[in-house]
């Protein structure tokens, strides 16, 4: 489930482009209660920095985008 997740975030980097991480939260996982998106925000910042670490994405003036 995480892989995918991941895969999701890079998608969503693709088509949404320049994003903040809180648009990208409700579009990442539009599948989860609301209530549940505060804890879901660190699962995708974990993503994010993977997705950084393995330069798939940069985060540049708070905004986050694909490489």
């Amino acid at each position: 489930h995480r892989l995918e997740r991941e895969e999701k975030v890079y998608k969503k980097l693709s088509k949404l482009g320049a994003v903040g991480i809180n648009r990208l939260l409700i579009s990442v996982y539009n599948d989860v209660n609301p209530k549940l998106l505060p804890i879901a925000k660190w699962s995708l910042e974990a993503h994010l920095i993977k997705l950084i670490d393995e330069k798939k994405a940069k985060k540049d003036e708070g905004l986050y985008k694909k490489t």
